[in-house]
């Protein structure tokens, strides 16, 4: 599928924009983030895979992290994406975190304990951004049909505002790239991609309550999610690598719209001859 609460503003810009994700700051109520948050609460707390001596404290096991100053925690997310996405985890230090966060090495660690937990945070804050949006394209555009003659439209609507935020990200397409080079390293991120992904989840929600106002027929709705995925969503992000080529407004819709045609094909209800 494509890759789903907000703190504020100046603490925490949007992943799915241009700048890079920033750090968690506030508590977030949002369903979508809680259940992208427990699939990486175990590597948070557990010892990170690969640990340099160097990157973590001499007495850091175990420690109480930080929550601190919001712009410190940014700042610090901020500068780690930059340089793990220029250099990867590896070849980055947290001496360069903190020099380009403008804090101390010390402040790192008391925020985030190491290197690695800092790169599995600054990954979950893009991934929560990203779901985030995507909750709201998907109350946006099908939250309020119940008309099986507005359902076309409204996939359409859909998938090219999914398209664009995916097609024109590239701060999601970075972070993307980031996953796919670091997944080997760090299984955390290879189980998560082994089942449906909270936004699938999120759209099979919305397409089984299409099914019940009769507008869809959609038998299992997370089958379906994934099929509306591979029609729509992953065709503009194959055909823009991931918001690496630049892909215009019209060639999006006509991917879409070809999509969306062919899912309807397979879960439009059927209609009695007149």
């Amino acid at each position: 599928m494509v890759i789903n609460a907000r703190p504020s503003a100046d603490a925490r810009p949007s992943a799915v924009t241009d700048a890079p994700p920033p750090a968690v700051t506030d508590a977030r109520s949002s369903a979508v983030t809680d259940a992208r948050r427990s699939a990486v609460s175990d590597a948070r707390s557990a010892p990170p895979p690969g640990a340099a001596a160097g990157d973590r404290p001499a007495s850091g096991t175990g420690k109480r992290l930080r929550q601190g100053s919001p712009k410190k925690r940014a700042a610090i997310a901020r500068a780690a994406f930059e340089l793990f996405v220029a250099q990867g985890v590896a070849g980055t230090s947290v001496d360069a975190v903190a020099a380009g966060a403008g804090v101390s090495k010390r402040t790192v660690y008391d925020y985030y304990g190491s290197k690695e937990r800092l790169f599995l945070s600054v990954i979950e804050d893009a991934e929560e951004a990203y779901a985030e949006q995507f909750a709201e394209i998907l109350d946006r555009t099908l939250g309020e049909v119940d008309d099986v003659d507005d359902i076309e439209a409204a996939l359409v609507r859909f998938g090219c505002e999914l398209g664009t935020t995916v097609a024109r990200s590239v701060g999601r397409a970075a972070a993307i790239r980031l996953v796919i080079t670091e997944a080997p390293h760090f299984p955390v991120l290879l189980d998560r991609w082994r089942g449906p992904g909270v936004e699938q989840r999120a759209l099979a929600e919305r397409l089984g309550a299409l099914a019940e106002r009769g507008v869809l027929a959609v038998p299992d709705p997370v089958e379906a999610a994934a099929h509306f995925g591979a029609l729509v969503t992953s065709s503009v992000n194959h055909r823009s690598l991931f918001g690496v080529v630049p892909v215009g407004d019209a060639e999006i819709e006509r991917i879409v719209v070809s999509g969306v045609r062919a899912f309807l094909r397979a879960y439009a209800p059927h209609r009695p001859a007149s």
